[in-house]
């Protein structure tokens, strides 16, 4: 079985240390902003952002009529997607939250096997398994997981995950053909349009707004939003929807250093664990652990069409 490439390892593992530090700001910002606002601020600073870098890098792809739609759709289902997001951390627990994210590798193995006829081996699907027990450990064994939120919050949470799954499958066509910066920005541009309309009955004026506020906002949709989605989106490109939506349960690994390094929580044994098991899966699930076959074997491998995760 072909190993995964280091450089999508590179960018996925990137992605998921960005997302796992967006918690604290999404926390920062609903706590002073209405959802419907943060969330257009959030998608406007993103699509500024990106198609910035997309006029200095030079990316002038031309989206071909066929692809526009996709562009179009996908771009929706991004902003519904952080919409949700939004909607449900700001309704339950990062704890909680973070267990019903665990479902999106599960739609992953599902959407990959039904869109691109990618099998679900016994390997993936221990990889999955592992990986969210791993979570369930890290979120319940600290001594300090809020496990509660409103009806409303579970079911925005579970929407962000079908969503989101949905965002992939349609994403990933996409960069067999264009860079990921020129289908992100223009993802985002059309995920803030979306946005608008929700946002206007609860605008914020600009008086209201301190330093520190406007920091979080753009950092949240600068860093955490257009970096995280157009480095998670290079690796889309070059592995399997299975394999990049796994690393999404590194998440709470994330916030446990980050609770450590910030505030010098001391994560519990069972914590530890968990992550361990995480990033086991993650790293047998890449092929990191198997020895490299001889060039027969793996030229057989090749023609029967066995690819990794």
């Amino acid at each position: 079985m072909k190993k995964i490439s280091i450089i999508p390892l590179i960018a996925l593992f990137t992605a998921s240390f960005l997302w796992g530090s967006e918690f604290v700001l999404l926390e920062v910002a609903l706590d002073e902003l209405p959802v419907e606002f943060f969330t257009l601020l959030r998608m406007g600073s993103a699509a500024a952002a990106l198609l910035l870098a997309k006029c200095l890098f030079k990316r002038n792809e031309r989206i071909l009529p066929d692809d526009r739609v996709r562009i179009l759709i996908s771009g929706v289902l991004c902003g519904v997607y952080f919409f949700m997001e939004n909607a449900g951390v700001e309704r339950t627990s990062g704890a909680l939250a973070s267990m019903i994210l665990t479902l999106v590798p599960i739609l992953g193995l599902i959407a990959d096997r039904i869109f691109f006829g990618n099998k679900i081996t016994v390997k993936k699907a221990s990889a999955t398994a592992v990986s969210i027990v791993g979570v369930f450990l890290i979120v319940t064994c600290g001594g300090n997981g809020d496990m509660g939120g409103q009806l409303s919050g579970y079911l925005f949470m579970l929407g962000a995950t079908v969503f989101w799954t949905a965002y992939l499958v349609i994403s990933k066509p996409l960069l067999e053909r264009y860079s990921a910066l020129t289908v992100t920005a223009w993802q985002f541009l059309t995920a803030a349009a979306v946005s608008l309309p929700a946002a206007v009955p609860s605008w914020v004026p600009a008086s209201e707004f301190n330093g520190e506020l406007v920091l979080v906002v753009l950092a949240a949709g600068v860093v955490c939003t257009a970096g995280t989605e157009f480095v998670y989106l290079f690796a889309v490109g070059r592995v399997t929807v299975a394999f990049a939506t796994l690393f999404e349960n590194f998440i709470p690994v994330v916030a446990i250093l980050i609770s450590f390094a910030v505030f010098g929580t001391v994560p519990a044994v069972l914590q530890l664990a968990g992550g361990c098991l995480i990033i086991a899966s993650v790293l047998a699930a890449s092929g990191m652990f198997e020895r490299k076959k001889p060039c027969s074997e793996a030229d057989k491998d090749e023609k029967e069409g066995k690819t990794a995760l």
